[in-house]
Parts: C-alpha cells; structure tokens; sequence
C-alpha cells in the first residue's frame, strides 16, 4: 500500500496562510491608508468651512446692539452682497405675506399697489426685517400671479 504524500484539500485549506506576501509590505500599506484617510477627513473639513462661507469672506449677519446689558439685538443687514448675482434692488417697506401662495413678503413701495414687489429667499430670513424700512437686492423671477416676484439675496434696514 503506497502512502500519499500530497495534502488532501482538508488541510491545504486550514493550514494554507491567509496572506502570503511580505509582512513589511502589509504595514505600508496600512500606513499608507490610514494618511489618506486623515487627509481625506481634513480635506472634506476645509471644504464644509469654506462653502459655510466662513473663510471665504462673505457678507453674514452684522448684529447693531444697543450695547446695554440684556437689551434685544437687531439686525442690520444680512445675505450676500453681489451685485452681479443679485442685480434687481428696490426700497420700501417690508411686510409679512405673499400674493396667492407666491412669495412669503412683499415690498410696499412708492407708486401704489402696482409696485409692489413680492418676495421669497433662498438666502435670508426675511421675518427678520418684517415692518421694517429696507434696501433689498435680489433676482426677479417668473411668477404667475405676482407682477413682480424676486429672490431676495441681500437685505438693509434704512434708517
């Protein structure tokens, strides 16, 4: 009776390494794995602080206090100051409410009701300088009801 000496699948398989390449190598290559991550974590950190605007040098909020202690704030301006993204301006009044579901505030200005400007931003919280005396820049849009409806990106009080 002649013996075989070659292993049966049995064995190959749970004697067999796993890995058999050079250990060294492996150790790179986690080293390497674990830099991209870092700089693909910081790198997506940078870019949310940039696009929050924060390092790009946009036009927040700018608070005007009264400077006592635990008086109410207002505010002054907010958006984006562009006039290349936001052309249209107009001055008024600024009040609450939109013409049959279009805008969410209107502009009274000067003129009569067919001046009124109706207003949505995608930018501002308009609510902000509601029955207030405002300087607005924004886009105009197509509307179906309102003679005139813009997107509001930059907004003033006047004082």
């Amino acid at each position: 009776m002649e013996s075989n000496t070659s292993p049966g699948p049995a064995q190959t398989t749970a004697t067999a390494p796993f890995f058999h390449g050079n250990l060294k190598t492996l150790g790179f290559s986690r080293q390497i794995l674990i830099i991209g991550l870092l700089l693909a974590v910081a790198a997506g950190g940078l870019t949310g602080y940039l696009l929050n605007g924060k390092g790009l040098g946009a036009t927040g909020n700018s608070n005007n206090s009264s400077g006592a202690a635990g008086e109410a704030t207002s505010v002054k301006s907010a958006g984006i100051n562009d006039k290349t993204a936001f052309p249209d301006c107009a001055q008024g009044q600024l009040e609450k409410g939109g013409l049959k579901d279009e805008g969410t505030h209107h502009l009274v200005r000067g003129g009569g009701p067919n001046q009124t400007a109706y207003l949505i931003s995608s930018v501002v919280d308009l609510e902000a300088f509601s029955g207030k005396m405002v300087e607005l820049c924004g886009k105009s849009i197509a509307s179906k009801k309102a003679p005139w409806l813009m997107d509001v990106g930059y907004i003033a009080t006047i004082e």
